[in-house]
């Protein structure tokens, strides 16, 4: 089924799922149906497997996390999880659970279904690199709703891990071989355990949820009871539904913003954390495997002027810090802006003599060319990114690609390209972790990057420290990769959630577009 076909069938299904009044006695209510709007379909409905931000946000949708951001409590409150206890030394945890979730299935959720997440989550061959690997010893169920958690180290950023990780049934996964787990059919077809579930796939990708009917009355009902999950890539597109009243929410990247119309009752969110948009450079690659060059890169560019073309919300990012955290050193930031350090830079690595197409050459007479990947939504930026690396003698080969098989190239660390683009919001926000992206032995670091310094700044960040020293960790970190640039960092781009005038009730916060799901409600 082709783009346009596929948008119309999903229109025409939409339409027909939209309520309709009853005309008779004794026929049921009608059916309350919010349309939503996402850029992309997620590879997976699986977030523990997932790179992808739509498999994350659907997570509250599908599940039921054990903690959520918010509260008090070192930053989370219960969800699944009603209570907790630390040990002294943060190496021990005491979970409790609900006792009236069920699966969507009908089967009680129980410590045993956290016990075999928890595990999951901890095994580096179920993972096949898509998150770090939980620090876990041992995890034990003493009661059918207490889970017992030993960790090798202090767990110095608490339960904040846990507000990403999906609790998955363990009797539809327990008999999926550890090296099969990443591609078991349940990912495409989950059983949850959250307030709706799912009801089919549409032909071009979409989405039909429905809501469970065993998501327990103490958690909150929701209002609605359908939500379709529409693929509309193009920002355009995502403008003329909301304005059409075909769809009743949208979110996406911050050039959405653009697509808001004077007058139209259209609602602006931004949706916390802000994205990073990167442009990950392999390391193992020549002639990216000379820090001088990936800094001639960095310094080229400049960051002004790509946001330009993304958003005006967007803002030059020169750290891999999230904008706004607290650990964020403006100080320790890659060069930007600075074409002749950038000459400079190039011409000291052996790439001194400019041909007459105006690309630079090494002694042999090899251009310095690299090819960048990525998605169509990067072709903007991308195109300023190539310009401006032009005009320092660098020649980009840039190449658009469909996004699952992007994910696919990704995720083996022998078809990357030179550059990649994506655009990612920091698993942790409270306390980053950046072993995924940094550390030399992970299967994520799509860079190919290796310190032993990083490394072990990395690992000290994740144990106990005396007061100060996390900052200043924090801070070397910061400097190390500004001077190595094993990725270059570009905007942050604040996601949006563009909410349509007959929607009611919608809050964002840093748990995502559907953080006040329970709330939504539509005017008649």
């Amino acid at each position: 089924m082709n783009r346009t076909v596929g948008a119309l069938v999903a229109t025409a299904l939409c339409a027909g799922l939209v309520a309709q009044p009853a005309n008779a006695a004794g026929q049921a209510p009608p059916t309350r149906t919010a349309v939503v709007c996402v850029q992309g379909a997620p590879a997976t409905l699986n977030p523990m497997i997932s790179p992808d931000l739509v498999a994350s946000d659907l997570k509250l949708l599908l599940y039921t996390p054990l903690v959520l951001y918010g509260g008090g409590d070192g930053g989370v409150r219960p969800y699944l999880a009603t209570r907790w206890k630390w040990s002294a030394d943060q190496r021990d945890l005491r979970l409790e659970i609900r006792r009236d979730v069920r699966w969507q299935d009908g089967q009680p959720l129980t410590a045993a279904d956290v016990v075999f997440t928890l595990s999951a989550a901890a095994d580096p061959v179920r993972l096949q690199g898509a998150r770090t690997p939980l620090d876990i010893e041992s995890v034990t169920a003493p009661a059918t709703d207490v889970v017992q958690v030993r960790f090798r180290t202090p767990q110095v950023a608490g339960l904040e891990p846990l507000v990403t990780l999906p609790v998955l049934p363990r009797h539809l996964l327990e008999s999926v071989p550890a090296a099969e787990f990443a591609r078991a059919p349940y990912n495409r077809e989950p059983v949850g355990s959250g307030p709706y579930r799912l009801a089919r796939r549409l032909g071009d990708g979409s989405l039909e949820l429905e809501r469970s009917p065993y998501f327990p009355a103490g958690l909150g009902r929701p209002a609605l009871d359908r939500l379709v999950i529409r693929i509309v890539p193009e920002p355009a597109a995502i403008g003329t539904a909301l304005a059409t009243g075909e769809a009743d929410l949208c979110y996406g990247g911050s050039g959405l913003f653009q697509q808001v119309r004077s007058g139209s009752g259209i609602g602006i969110l931004p949706v916390p954390p802000t994205v990073i948009q990167a442009i990950p450079l392999n390391t193992s690659h020549p002639p990216l495997d000379d820090a001088r060059v990936r800094r001639a890169l960095s310094a080229a560019l400049d960051r002004k002027g790509i946001g330009a073309v993304v958003s005006p919300l967007a803002r030059p990012a020169r750290s891999l810090l999230p904008d706004g955290s607290q650990w964020l050193d403006a100080a320790s930031a890659q060069p930007d802006a600075n074409p002749a350090l950038a000459a400079s830079l190039l011409a000291s690595a052996g790439w001194s003599s400019i041909g007459d197409d105006g690309i630079r050459r090494n002694a042999k007479g090899e251009p310095l060319r690299i090819q960048l990947i990525a998605p169509p939504a990067f072709a903007a930026p991308l195109t300023v990114v190539q310009a401006q690396l032009r005009r320092v003698g660098v020649d980009v080969e840039f190449r658009s690609m469909e996004w699952a098989s992007y994910v696919g190239v990704l995720m083996k660390r022998e078809s990357r390209p030179d550059a990649m683009a994506l655009g990612y919001s920091p698993d942790r926000f409270l306390f980053p972790d950046y072993t995924d992206q940094l550390s030399s032995s992970s299967g994520r670091n799509l860079s190919s990057y290796a310190s032993a310094r990083v490394d072990s700044i990395l690992v000290a960040l994740r144990g106990v420290l005396p007061p100060g020293a996390r900052a200043g960790l924090y801070r070397e970190l910061q400097r190390r990769v500004a001077e190595d640039v094993p990725t270059i960092y570009t905007v942050y781009v604040p996601r949006l959630a563009l909410v349509g005038p007959r929607l009611q009730g919608v809050r964002v916060d840093l748990n995502g577009p559907f953080a006040s799901i329970l709330d939504w409600r539509l005017r008649p």
